[in-house]
């Protein structure tokens, strides 16, 4: 399986090497963006407790 994967990865890098990449960095930094909207959810939620 991971020797196909990669024959299959390669073959999409050679053919679009911009779309591949853009979609490994947003697969790379999901959970980074996913953590800080949770941040700025939780910090919206202290600044209404703060207003109240």
């Amino acid at each position: 399986m991971k020797l196909s994967g990669q024959r299959i990865l390669q073959g999409l890098i050679n053919r679009k090497p911009l779309c591949f990449n853009f979609s490994i960095h947003w697969l790379n930094f999901g959970s980074v963006w996913i953590s800080l909207f949770r941040c700025i959810r939780a910090y919206c939620y202290m600044f209404q407790f703060r207003k109240t």
